[in-house]
């Protein structure tokens, strides 16, 4: 719906919580840093994974609005990778 409507700081925060849902159900960094981060790129991959033409470019025009600003470069790098 955030993609839909363009509404990037919606967006992000999808993708914040499915990171923070991804961390949390995968115990953290007890696993192992590149396990984490298997794990979150499988879980943004999951929920990018329906998007059409329009909404992957939409969601690219938010990850370089993001990436833009250092407050929130980490979760655009993340995305970016999934995608």
């Amino acid at each position: 719906l955030a993609l839909e409507l363009k509404q990037p700081m919606r967006l992000r925060r999808v993708f914040e919580k499915i990171i923070e849902h991804t961390r949390e159900a995968d115990g953290g960094l007890s696993e192992g840093k590149d396990r984490l981060e298997a794990s979150v790129r499988g879980a943004i991959e999951q929920a990018t994974s329906n998007l059409d033409g329009e909404g992957l470019q939409s969601c690219l025009s938010a990850i370089r609005e993001w990436n833009s600003n250092p407050k929130f470069c980490h979760i655009a790098q993340f995305v970016f990778m999934a995608l």
